[in-house]
């Protein structure tokens, strides 16, 4: 091809086509849609960047029985790159806690899981003994958060609502990425 406006520039190779749809293909692998997503590399499905969002959720420290007397949702954030979220929260109850039963968890994720995933957290002001560390966990088809601790081998408890009554503002803090 030889562009020629008058001042004659030379030859020029093609990199890049906008479609009269708006799509843009790019020369040598790669297509940018107007609506859809990007595709990164060759045209196919896997190759298809169809969601980038960042937000905010409200995080909610309760447990699978009766709720503690003071629970209060705190803002957190979330990024979504196509089918993967990352959240970043911190929870904690409004003040001394009581009348917890069952597992504590901490519900509101943006997105249900689709697969189960494993992270990583911290607690404050909850009574724990006897712990070889822990982990984040978000089952599979979900929106809440579980926690875990290892007590010795292979075996591990869930983060109980008695650990928490009586404490005076527990909270637990948490990052963990899961598919949707």
């Amino acid at each position: 091809n030889t562009v020629n406006d008058g001042t004659n520039i030379g030859n020029v190779t093609e990199r890049m086509r906008i479609q009269a749809d708006g799509d843009i293909n790019i020369i040598g692998g790669g297509r940018i849609l107007s609506s859809g997503g990007i595709y990164l590399g060759t045209n196919n499905n896997v190759n298809l960047l169809d969601a980038y969002e960042e937000g905010t959720w409200d995080a909610l420290l309760t447990t699978t029985g009766n709720p503690f007397n003071n629970q209060s949702a705190q803002t957190a954030t979330y990024t979504r790159i196509g089918n993967l979220v990352t959240v970043q929260m911190q929870a904690l109850t409004a003040g001394a806690t009581s009348g917890g039963t069952g597992e504590v968890i901490v519900t509101g994720l943006p997105f249900t899981s689709t697969k189960a995933a494993f992270g990583t957290f911290n607690t404050g002001r909850i009574a724990l003994s006897n712990t070889l560390g822990g982990s984040s966990s978000i089952p599979t088809s979900t929106t809440y958060i579980r926690f875990l601790f290892m007590v010795s081998g292979n075996n591990a408890n869930v983060l109980d609502a008695s650990a928490v009554n009586g404490q005076g503002t527990p909270y637990v803090s948490a990052t963990i990425t899961y598919q949707v």
